[in-house]
């Protein structure tokens, strides 16, 4: 789904995250979008093309890989990072955490960072014990998907729709502009008389 690609969490997590957001107060674009920064960030840092990310993360005590050597991924990392952000409190050392992990949006997912994982984790037990997780991913991809092209189409109806606006007002213009012209004209010369009317 766009929404894996463009993000690197699985469709099936979609639900949780939104449920993270909305709770957390924190914008589930915003959250959303420096997860998928993130994905790539680690990436980047595990092949070697960003070693001062690799440098944070080892300075933070948190380990790229699982114990069975498998990239971890951000939504894995999401409360180990949360304590790192509770634990510096300085403002110019979360800045740049801030900046080199989630990118530009990491301001706006910080009232969920600075809570820690204990609150992260609180509101995905919460998520399962509500009985919210996906049951079947499968389905759930394929709606994701369907919702997704659903959306393309709308947007093309909005194109198609706006152009059919354009042309019509095309059409209208040469009718319409002298007629407002006069109409512009006689309010100069009457201006005296339209103001008494109106009082």
């Amino acid at each position: 789904s766009k929404f894996t690609a463009t993000t690197g969490i699985a469709g099936s997590e979609f639900k949780r995250f939104q449920y993270l957001a909305k709770l957390s107060n924190v914008p589930f674009e915003s959250l959303t979008g420096s997860m998928g920064k993130l994905n790539k960030q680690i990436y980047d840092a595990a092949n070697g093309k960003g070693k001062d990310l690799a440098g944070l993360f080892s300075r933070l005590g948190i380990k790229m890989r699982d114990s069975n050597g498998q990239l971890r991924s951000a939504a894995d990392m999401l409360p180990e990072l949360a304590d790192a952000f509770q634990r510096n409190e300085n403002p110019v050392v979360r800045a740049r955490m801030g900046m080199a992990l989630f990118g530009k949006s990491w301001q706006e997912i910080m009232p969920m960072l600075a809570e820690g994982s204990a609150k992260i984790n609180e509101r995905m037990a919460r998520f399962k014990e509500l009985g919210l997780e996906v049951k079947d991913v499968g389905a759930f991809d394929r709606q994701m998907e369907a919702a997704g092209k659903f959306g393309d189409k709308l947007d093309d109806l909005g194109f198609v729709a706006k152009g059919f606006q354009n042309t019509i007002a095309a059409g209208l213009l040469p009718v319409i502009t002298p007629l407002i012209d006069d109409l512009i004209k006689w309010v100069v010369v009457n201006k005296d008389l339209v103001a008494g009317e109106v009082k």
